[in-house]
C-alpha cells in the first residue's frame, strides 16, 4: 500500500487541554497521514513523529481543523525532516496543512508542500 501511495489517514480526534495536545502523536508506518480534529485551535506546542520506517516514496498528510500555533515534527532512525513546518495556519480560502515525501537516498522526509 505505501508503494501506491494509498496507506489510510489516520484522524486524531481530542478535547483541548489546556490547548495542547497530551504527548506526541507518533505515526504508525501504515499511516498516509494524520488529521487533527480538535475543539478549538492549538496553542500549546503539537508534536508529531513521522512513520519511523518509510519506503522510498512514501508520502504523508498533516493537517488539522484548527490551527497549530506550535508544532514540531519530528523523524526517528536517523531520519531527517527537510524545511520543518512549526506551526500550521487554517485558511477558508487556502489549502492548508503539510505533505511530505519519503526519499531512501537521503534518508530524508522533504516537505513537498
Amino acid at each position: 500500500m505505501a508503494a501506491l501511495n494509498a496507506l489510510p489517514i489516520q484522524v486524531i480526534t481530542t478535547q483541548t487541554t489546556g490547548a495542547t495536545l497530551n504527548g506526541t502523536i507518533t505515526a504508525p508506518n501504515t499511516s498516509g497521514g494524520i488529521i487533527i480534529q480538535t475543539t478549538a485551535a492549538l496553542t500549546g506546542t503539537t508534536n508529531i513523529t513521522l512513520p519511523a520506517n518509510p519506503i522510498d516514496g512514501q508520502q504523508f498528510l498533516l493537517t488539522s481543523n484548527f490551527g497549530l500555533t506550535t508544532l514540531t515534527v519530528t523523524a526517528i532512525n536517523a531520519i531527517t525532516v527537510s524545511n520543518k513546518p512549526t506551526a500550521l495556519t487554517v485558511s477558508a480560502t487556502a489549502a492548508f496543512g503539510y505533505e511530505f515525501l519519503y526519499n531512501a537516498a537521503t534518508t530524508t522526509w522533504l516537505r513537498i508542500q
